[in-house]
């Protein structure tokens, strides 16, 4: 009779891809159960928020600085073609597809929505909620797009800019708070 021999977990938040080990400034919040794979680099004081994925296994994937990654998105690029390039100061929504983009600074990425291979989001660009960003599209700066495929709807007003501009430094706020571990002390039993 056959030892029955349980199958090896793996399990660490950041795993090597072949000559490449993820390298991820000291100040970068990492929340539970995400995983960084390969190639990846991420800039001071961004975050990357519970279950999202960073497979950098085929090219490279670089995030900057104050750059918060939110819950549940996927981020990959393409085989000996495109790396995923994410800017400083950009805030992705919750459940995003990012594979082989460029997000420039100070972008918003609604919830649920996919960037494909070469498209380009220039700085300062409000993507709505659920919106796909086809192969090869370029959005130009200061502009608002939405729509499957997304389309420029408009020009930001200065409130909006506004808005871009701050949501990085909230994220920033609040992963220092998940950092300080104040978090874990916290009840609704109380």
């Amino acid at each position: 009779m056959s030892e029955h021999s349980e199958p090896k977990e793996i399990n660490p938040s950041y795993l090597p891809h072949l000559f490449h080990k993820p390298q991820l400034d000291a100040s970068v919040f990492v929340a539970p159960g995400s995983k960084i794979i390969g190639d990846v680099v991420i800039g001071k004081n961004s975050s990357i928020w519970f279950n999202t994925v960073i497979r950098a296994d085929v090219n490279f994937v670089r995030i900057g600085e104050r750059t918060n990654i939110q819950d549940l998105t996927l981020i990959h690029e393409s085989y000996k073609k495109s790396p995923t390039r994410i800017g400083n100061s950009v805030t992705v929504g919750h459940s995003c597809i990012l594979h082989a983009c460029t997000i420039s600074d100070f972008c918003m990425i609604g919830m649920d929505s996919t960037l494909l291979d070469d498209c380009h989001l220039e700085e300062y660009v409000l993507l709505g909620a659920g919106s796909l960003v086809t192969p090869g599209t370029k959005i130009p700066a200061f502009s608002k797009a939405m729509g499957r495929p997304a389309k420029v709807v408009g020009q930001l007003t200065s409130q909006e800019i506004e808005m871009l501009k701050w949501l990085p430094a909230h994220y920033e706020t609040m992963s220092k708070i998940y950092l300080s571990e104040n978090w874990k002390q916290f009840s609704i039993d109380k």
